[in-house]
């Protein structure tokens, strides 16, 4: 009798572990799962967007350089190139930023 006592007991010892084991690693696959879609959904469009600002952002600058990036633009020139620079190409950048942030966030 003692030894049927045992076997259960360690029968079921045996499908505790294993389940809790198997719980485990379904709760580590859906954690990885969502860290993956995160990535690949916000994180990695977003790092994209910030690049691409970045890059045009230092195009601009190269074109028209200012020292310590703090002097305003001096000429009516660079003013009107700055606000085309704005509305064309830094505005639609930043409205998609804005909208992955508010969509995916």
């Amino acid at each position: 009798m003692g030894a049927v006592v045992v076997t259960v007991t360690a029968g079921f010892a045996g499908y505790l572990v294993t389940y809790l084991n198997s719980l485990r690693l379904t709760q580590r696959q859906e954690r990885l799962a969502r860290v993956n879609r995160q990535l690949s959904e916000f994180y990695g469009p977003l790092l994209a967007l910030v690049e691409v600002n970045s890059r045009l952002y230092h195009a601009f600058s190269e074109q028209y350089p200012r020292p310590e990036g703090r002097e305003p633009l001096s000429h009516q020139d660079e003013r009107a190139e700055w606000r085309l620079w704005i509305t064309t190409v830094f505005l639609p950048t930043h409205r998609a930023i804005r909208d992955l942030v508010n969509t995916r966030a």
